[in-house]
């Protein structure tokens, strides 16, 4: 607490502790990337230890791109076809894949999202005209199918009908 009758001032910088700015107003903590390309199109993104974060492939028109961790495992894949189809896939820090979407040209999609233990726990269908079915995966204690359960959505989001299958 102040005594009473003492103005206080905002303090001014004093210069120290401070990080020194980048151009755009950047931060000095992250990593400078430098990217080169490689023969047939790819390129590869590093940083200035030499570690790889990003590589992009070109094979027989398709477009191969790996996004990686600081750990050096993949964190994303990225897959785009010469029909327009693009595939991209999500995994964890322990390297399992945890989701996999692909877009189509039309403006489907189809996503499926995996469980730790590498099994499908839901696919996600949507149309290109907005509508979307949703199919939610059960199983039982020894990995086997137990349920499905299907949900089908408007263009507006409302739900027109849900079916749950029991396998037995």
């Amino acid at each position: 607490s102040q005594p009473s009758g003492h103005n206080q001032t905002p303090s001014q910088p004093s210069g120290r502790n401070q990080t020194p700015s980048q151009p755009g107003g950047g931060n000095s903590n992250l990593p400078t990337f430098q990217t080169r390309t490689t023969s047939g199109g790819g390129s590869v993104k590093t940083d200035t230890s030499g570690r790889v974060w990003e590589k992009t492939q070109i094979k027989s028109g398709v477009q191969h791109t790996e996004h990686r961790l600081v750990t050096g495992r993949v964190q994303k894949e990225e897959t785009l076809r010469q029909d327009g189809t693009q595939e991209i896939k999500d995994y964890g820090m322990t390297g399992r894949l945890q989701r996999e979407e692909t877009r189509k040209q039309d403006g489907t999609q189809e996503i499926k999202h995996y469980d730790p233990h590498g099994r499908v726990s839901q696919e996600v269908g949507v149309n290109h005209d907005g509508t979307k079915q949703t199919t939610n995966i059960r199983y039982d204690r020894s990995g086997k199918e137990r349920a499905n359960e299907i949900i089908k959505v408007d263009m507006g989001g409302r739900v027109v009908s849900k079916t749950v299958v029991v396998h037995q």
